[in-house]
């Protein structure tokens, strides 16, 4: 006899009939923040809280915490009375409550209490299924409908006005008077239908005490008293003594009828009975102190609610409620289960910590747990029963036992076993029987004991903690100090369950399971692993399980797999390839021990069981899916029809979330969402900080499900400044600013009409202005020439005259016209000025010699008037830079102005001082002097002091002009003793031009040069006062003159006349478009031969233009800028100055030619300079200069160093010298300076472009 056949006829000898199933409750107590034990009522209301009245107040329950609401001395609002014995609710929010010895209306959102609108107090009332109250008022009875309107009934036909209970009973009215007379009322009609006059067990007595009724779903009354309980048929009008004739004499609270049909009836004495009207069967639930047992002996009332959770008032042990699926999780206290091994049906054996092996049977008491085999070892490790019928019992520190037909055999280290702790049990399809021990490798039985440790095999290691078969094929090996390995059952041979690049989560395994799909899950003690037999699964970065410690792993019969951790229970979705997880969280009561590893197991019937440290918790799957979440969430104190409005300075909304059912089998998780993401609750509370301003919609569900609460609107007020108001503000700020805008808009548009008015009065004032100058420049010029062509001959007159009487008359005649001439260079001067063409030509010179000869010439002014002119000076000589026309000029007019506001018999003194690095020019009069009035406009143009008629106004203007040129200033003060003193202050500095070492060249800015060749003074003259304007004017004689000045000054064009001594223009054209260095030059002949003979011999010499005379001056002007300009514009075709890379063909290209192979001969000399360069060249520096600029477009140091720079690229392309190495080559000897030149040359350092262009042509 097989031991399962054993097992089975010792369970069917033993078994038992259950008729009924004990609700199993669960208790609301002062520990849990309820006020007072005492609960005479309850009601659950619309929105899904518990109203709980007690002797102490009302107090209302939100599934987490409790309100009380008290009687209070003074405030005619608050609860008229603590003592609450009765509830219902009315629509629009108010709660009917019985307090003392009256009945009043409660305003749930306020929590006030008013009396209702009747002339009496309240002594009972009923609200029926239409929201209708009926109430008794001092032996009357009213009809309060829903919109408040009170009718009166009538009573008149009842057996007694002392009505002490009112009920619904379909379309009438249920009255129950003190002697326990019952009557019927139309609903209706509002009159007595019906009565019946007595309760058959006290028929005739006269009593007074409170009768009450409950009316079930099969229109039976139950009528319940202090003296018992009875039941009338309406339907069938008779009384059904036979059901309640047992509790005659008992003190019957409350009555109600569950959703079975079944009478549960609430006792002052022996708790609560269950009565099945059908059968007649009753099943009594007594306070039996026992796990979720009913808590109190005393009951006073009962209440089912609309989610057919059952309610019960106790006198001493607060409320207890039970639902039929309450407990889903139903624990077992069997002791510290270790193991589980399924048997058919919903048997199993249990394997605890002490050694023990019991058979159980889900749903037996736990006093039926039978003990089979006690004291095998210290603990049972593991079970197994093989395919013959054999169990197999796995101990720690007691080997391993094989128990058959009753009989025992234990194996350990003295008869093959490798350790004594068996830890994990396998049988393969051949019979074999696998053993995992802790310390001793894995081994086989199948008769004889076969041995793999890792010393001599190819297992990873010793300490096994759980084994599998995969496929009938595979050995799924855990290790508990390392992974898992697979063994080939064929050939008994090991190979490692992951890839090198694999990696599991945790590196201890807790237990190995194959599914039904052969995927192995791998629990770890830092998450769960699944391998699908080639790789490790992907699973979703939302998968919890990953990261938790794995207890136990097991497999329903719908395929999905159930894993339980620490605190938690996971479903597990395995199909085509996703996994999805759901949670459930365990209820408090099974977590107050943890869950030991691998013992979770599911059972023949379904359900699974999991080992606890104090016993075993079994579970339905089915149950657990069906048992969908109903109900609503909730909103405690919040209405979610109104709109809550925050301030912007509230940074914290809070707000506590309830669900109206409290018979949830697992504790209810909440999850909220503010127009975003879901996002977890802790607790009940939902919290939010620093909301942006807006509106928002507030919406909370119970994770995983759908159940989701009506929205609860919030508008967050933004602050003040975006605010409306602030923003009208804003707005108006806006307006007005747009508006002063507008006018200061308008006001700068007049201002700039008005402006542009005065600009363009000012621009016609110029224009005549101009005109005016113009004219008067143009008739100085006009007379400058003729003036000079008279001075010349008049001072050879005065020169050749011996008659005193006309050479003092031709004397006179010289001064006037040399003072005329005087004039018109004034003019001409301050029209150079007005046209901002002043340069200054500074030179080095002595200028105290300089000053001194200029008060000399007027020593002939001072001895003819008998004026004194002194000249005094604190230095010998001074040399600095000056312009000697310009500073001629400041002297010549201070001095004429001296002289002439100074009265015959005055003095002028002159005096130069030295301060520092400033020069004071000092010119002192003893005239009239200057008005302190006039003195700030003594130099401005056309200014003169009072009424004066001497002069023009223009000479101290240009005295200020030049001196501010210099860089000094000029004032004017008050001499001591009468007259003037003129002071002019000027920079003492040097002009010098020099090349050095370091390679700096200033650069040349006159204005183009013209020479002017022609044997006549008078034209030359002429010609040089036309010009100097525009030009800077050299004059020479002959061709002969002018080719040395050619060589020495470069000139930009040569003017010159054809017939002329010496060498002619003809020749000397000539010879400059002959000569390379000259060739460049533009020459324009001038002749008064206007035959076309002399016109074409004049262009077969080179000639750019030919000009006879006499000529229009503007003509020629524009001839000579357009010849300047061309010439200039040849610098878009320069040449660029490459070493052996310059072909030798035009006079340019020779020249270029010539200057880069000297650059070349002297590539390595530092000591290179233009003026070297120019040597060799045959030429000045100045006409080097000017030539490479015209050819090269390169000033000759700037030549020099391109001719270097391409020196050094050719080597850093082709040579594997150093970049300094180069550098020295090329003639620096500093690199640094040298790697800088080569970067402004070609964008990059010496280092870069060797390595970006080393050995390549560029």
């Amino acid at each position: 006899m097989s031991l399962r056949s054993h097992l089975a006829a010792v369970l069917c000898a033993v078994s038992t009939l259950v008729t009924a199933q004990t609700p199993r409750w669960r208790v609301l107590n002062l520990s849990d923040g309820l006020p007072d034990n005492n609960v005479v009522s309850v009601l659950k209301d619309s929105e899904g809280f518990v109203w709980m009245g007690t002797r102490s107040g009302l107090c209302r329950y939100d599934g987490t915490e409790f309100r009380m609401y008290r009687h209070i001395e003074g405030d005619p609002s608050s609860l008229p009375a603590n003592a609450v014995d009765a509830l219902s609710e009315l629509p629009g929010g108010r709660l009917w409550v019985r307090a003392g010895h009256s009945s009043y209306i409660m305003d749930r959102r306020t929590g006030e209490f008013s009396a209702p609108p009747l002339p009496s107090a309240v002594d009972c009332f009923h609200v029926d299924e239409d929201s209708v109250s009926w109430v008794m008022s001092a032996k009357e009875c009213f009809r309060i409908g829903t919109d408040g309107d009170v009718t009166k009934v009538d009573i008149s036909e009842l057996p007694s006005p002392n009505i002490t209970s009112l009920s619904s009973c379909g379309r009438l009215l249920l009255t129950l008077d003190q002697n326990g007379a019952l009557g019927f009322i139309d609903k209706t009609s509002l009159k007595a239908e019906r009565t019946e006059d007595h309760i058959p067990a006290t028929e005739g007595e006269s009593r007074s005490i409170p009768f009450d009724s409950y009316t079930d779903s099969r229109s039976r009354i139950w009528i319940f008293s202090s003296e018992g309980l009875w039941a009338y048929d309406y339907t069938r009008g008779m009384w059904l003594d036979s059901l309640t004739s047992r509790w005659k004499g008992s003190i019957v609270h409350s009555v109600v009828e569950d959703t079975s049909g079944r009478i549960w009836i609430g006792k002052e004495v022996g708790g609560i009975d269950i009565l099945d009207p059908s059968t007649g069967e009753v099943l009594p639930v007594p306070p039996d102190g026992g796990d979720f047992s009913f808590p109190d002996n005393s009951v006073t009332s009962l209440y089912r609610d609309k989610e057919d959770v059952i309610w019960s008032g106790t006198y001493r042990k607060g409320v207890a409620y039970t639902y039929e699926n309450m407990f889903l999780f139903y624990p077992y206290h069997v002791g510290d289960i270790t193991c589980v091994l399924p048997l058919s049906g919903s048997r199993a054996l249990l394997g605890d910590n002490d050694g023990n092996v019991k058979e159980w049977h889900s749903g037996e008491d736990p006093s039926s747990v039978k003990m089979l085999y006690p004291s095998l070892g210290l603990a049972v490790t593991s079970l197994l029963m093989d395919h013959s019928g054999r169990l197999w019992v796995g101990t720690f520190m007691d080997g391993l036992y094989c128990i058959e037909n009753g009989r025992k055999k234990r194996f350990n280290t003295s008869n093959g076993l490798s350790d004594d702790s068996v830890w994990a049990l396998a049988e393969d399809p051949s019979g074999n029987i696998w053993i995992g021990t802790l310390g001793g490798g894995l081994q086989k039985y199948d008769g004889t004991f076969t041995t793999f440790k890792a010393d001599y095999t190819g297992i990873r290691g010793d300490y096994i903690s759980s084994l599998a078969i995969r496929d009938g094929k595979e050995l799924v090996i855990g290790f508990a100090d390392s992974e898992v390995d697979i063994m080939d059952l064929s050939d008994n041979s090991f190979r490692r369950m992951l890839s090198p690049e694999e990696h599991l989560a945790g590196m201890s395994i807790n237990q190995v399971f194959v599914d039904s799909r052969s995927l192995v899950w791998a629990g770890t003690n830092a998450g769960i692993n699944v391998w699908d037999g080639k790789r490790i699964v992907d699973l979703p970065d939302d998968f919890s399980l990953k990261s938790e410690y794995i207890s136990g792993i097991s497999e329903d019969s719908f395929g999905d797999i159930w894993v339980v951790t620490g605190s938690r229970l996971v479903r597990v979705e395995a199909r085509d390839g996703t996994f999805t997880q759901t949670d459930y969280p365990l209820p408090d009561y099974l977590l107050e021990d943890g869950f030991n590893l691998r013992s979770m197991a599911c059972l023949d019937d379904g359900s699974i069981v999991v080992g606890k440290v104090d016993g075993l918790v079994s579970f339905s799957p089915s149950e657990l899916l069906s048992e969908s979440v109903r109900g609503h969430v909730l909103f405690v104190d919040r209405d979610t029809k109104a709109t809550f409005r925050l301030p912007f300075s509230q940074k914290v909304f809070s707000a506590h979330v309830m669900t109206d059912r409290y018979d949830y089998p697992v504790r209810p998780v909440f999850e909220y969402r503010l127009g975003g993401e879901w996002i977890g609750v802790e607790g009940n509370l939902v919290t939010r900080t620093n909301l942006y301003p807006g509106s928002y919609d507030l919406v909370v569900r119970i994770a995983g499900t759908d159940t989701v609460s009506e929205p609860l609107h919030l508008v967050v007020e933004p602050p003040f400044w975006r605010s409306l108001p602030a923003i009208l503000i804003y707005v108006l700020a806006l307006l007005g600013l747009v508006g002063l805008l507008a006018l200061a808009f308008m006001r700068r548009e007049r201002e700039k009409f008005h402006i542009r008015q005065l600009e363009e009065d000012s621009r016609r004032t110029e224009e005549v202005f101009q005109m005016k100058e113009r004219f008067f420049t143009n008739v100085s010029h006009d007379l400058r020439t003729p003036l000079t062509l008279i001075i010349s001959p008049l001072d050879e007159m005065v020169s050749a005259e011996t008659d005193p009487a006309k050479k003092s008359s031709l004397q006179m005649i010289s001064r006037n016209a040399n003072r005329l001439l005087g004039l018109v260079n004034q003019l001409l001067d301050f029209r150079k000025s007005e046209m901002a063409a002043q340069n200054l030509s500074l030179e080095d010179g002595d200028v105290v010699q300089f000053l001194r000869e200029t008060c000399d010439s007027f020593g002939q002014i001072s001895e003819g008037r008998d004026i004194p002119l002194s000249f005094f000076s604190t230095e010998e000589t001074l040399s600095m830079a000056f312009d000697r026309d310009k500073l001629g000029k400041v002297m010549m007019n201070l001095l004429s102005n001296a002289f002439k506001f100074t009265p015959d018999g005055g003095r002028v003194e002159v005096f130069l001082y030295r301060t520092g690095g400033t020069l004071e020019i000092r010119v002192c009069d003893t005239g009239i002097g200057i008005p302190d009035s006039e003195k700030s406009n003594i130099f401005k143009r056309f200014y003169q002091v009072g009424n004066s008629t001497q002069g023009t106004g223009i000479g101290l203007s240009l005295v200020h002009d030049f001196v501010s040129l210099h860089g000094g200033e000029v004032s004017v003060h008050d001499n001591i003793g009468g007259g003037s003193v003129f002071v002019v202050k000027l920079p003492i500095r040097q002009h010098t031009v020099s090349e050095t070492e370091s390679l700096v060249e200033e650069e040349v800015r006159d204005l183009p040069a013209v020479l002017v060749v022609d044997d006549s003074a008078d034209f030359r003259e002429f010609m040089s006062n036309s010009l100097r304007l525009q030009y800077r004017v050299l004059q020479a004689e002959n061709g002969e003159q002018a080719l040395q000045m050619i060589n020495d000054e470069a000139p930009d064009l040569v003017l010159s006349d054809v017939m002329m001594p010496v060498m002619d223009g003809n020749e000397l054209c000539q010879r400059i478009k002959s000569d390379p260095l000259t060739t460049n030059i533009p020459v324009i002949l001038l002749t008064a031969k206007a035959g076309t003979e002399s016109v074409v011999e004049g262009l077969k010499t080179g000639a750019d233009d030919y000009v006879t005379k006499p000529f229009n001056m503007t003509v020629l002007l524009l001839r000579i800028g357009k010849l300047i300009e061309r010439t200039r514009l040849k610098k878009s075709g320069l040449l660029d100055p490459t070493p052996e890379e310059i072909v030798i063909t035009p006079v340019d290209e020779q020249l270029v030619g010539k200057a880069v192979q000297y650059v070349e001969d002297r590539m390595s000399d530092p000591q290179l300079s233009v003026e070297d360069l120019a040597s060799h060249m045959g030429m000045a520096r100045v006409t080097l200069y000017k030539k490479l600029l015209q050819i090269t477009g390169k000033a000759p140091l700037e030549f020099i160093r391109t001719v270097r720079m391409k020196r050094a690229a050719q080597l850093l392309r082709e040579s594997q010298m150093r970049v300094s190495e180069i550098a020295y080559s090329v003639g620096y000897n500093n690199p640094k300076i040298f790697a800088k030149h080569f970067k402004d040359e070609f964008g990059m350092l010496p280092s870069t472009y060797q390595g970006k262009f080393g050995n390549k042509k560029v």
